[in-house]
């Protein structure tokens, strides 16, 4: 009998403890306010987002998928992303050459401008 009630009084202090563990309310995160800001007169404005942008020239070999296509830059393959690249990449021919603006993001090259070159 003493052993009944020693798995017993085990097993309800075992659920007590996984009972702590879990979480039971949800946070709610609130929106982050917007903050706009003005540039101070006879002050340029950061010019950080334009640093992190590169410019290659290249062949346009082809869409990849949906959101990638394949450039030739320097005789190598190169792959930039952006979403629905379709729609940007529509008038472009294979073998065409192009000027492209991208950054990287998160260990990818995420297209930001695409130009059709003479």
């Amino acid at each position: 009998m003493k052993r009944i009630v020693s798995f017993v009084l085990i097993g309800m202090m075992s659920l007590g403890v996984f009972a702590g563990c879990t979480k039971t309310q949800t946070e709610e995160k609130k929106p982050e306010e917007a903050v706009v800001t003005q540039p101070v007169e006879n002050q340029e404005p950061p010019q950080q987002e334009d640093q992190d942008v590169k410019k290659v020239e290249g062949i346009y070999i082809g869409q990849i998928d949906g959101n990638s296509i394949e450039v030739q830059v320097d005789g190598e393959p190169m792959v930039f992303w952006m979403e629905d690249i379709g729609k940007v990449v529509d008038g472009l021919e294979d073998k065409e050459k192009i000027s492209i603006h991208y950054k990287e993001e998160n260990g990818q090259l995420k297209l930001t401008k695409i130009e059709k070159l003479d």
